[in-house]
């Protein structure tokens, strides 16, 4: 079992009137960590937090976001594949972004499925599947279309996603087990 770290600087990050909505790092570089925090409120510290020495400086990566989003769920495959959840605020928002060379993209989602919340991301674990990542969904926003809610699935690091089934359950998280 691989044990962290605690970060040592992030209680140093002005947010004592917000949570931390998401956390993820590196697992073949523990400096290097993301937060996810909500955005649109005209504060210090919004967004998308990363910090590459462990905790102790943090720079705001949200080029390519929404003015406005409060993130819901974040994993890193490394540095250069992060898949990133959002809560929608209306039922026409992108849910889905990935980390795309210095900004994050809207990942497109068969039928074009919008507004639906991602409450978790997980990478694929097995040897061979590194660029399968899924995520599950519980709700959607006020005049969303329930239907969009359940397991999703991506082939190709997260930029492009398929449903996959329970679109009749709000599914909270995702967990591996071994065969």
């Amino acid at each position: 079992m691989q044990r962290f770290d605690p970060i040592p600087y992030l209680q140093d990050i002005p947010i004592t009137d917000r949570k931390v909505r998401c956390v993820t790092c590196d697992p073949n570089n523990a400096n290097l960590v993301y937060i996810g925090l909500p955005k649109g409120q005209g504060r210090l510290f919004e967004g998308i937090q990363c910090s590459t020495d462990g905790g102790m400086t943090w720079v705001e990566r949200n080029t390519g976001l929404p003015a406005s989003f409060t993130p819901s769920a974040i994993a890193m495959r490394d540095a250069q594949h992060i898949v990133l959840g959002l809560d929608p605020l209306t039922s026409d928002d992108q849910t889905i972004y990935y980390w795309n060379v210095n900004q994050w993209t809207a990942a497109w989602i068969v039928g074009d499925k919008r507004g639906f919340r991602v409450t978790d991301l997980k990478w694929d674990p097995q040897p061979g599947n590194v660029a399968v990542i899924y995520a599950s969904s519980d709700k959607v926003a006020s005049g969303g279309n329930s239907n969009y809610i359940g397991v999703y699935k991506s082939e190709d690091y997260g930029h492009s996603w398929v449903q996959i089934g329970l679109d009749f359950l709000n599914v909270s998280s995702i967990i591996y087990t071994k065969q």
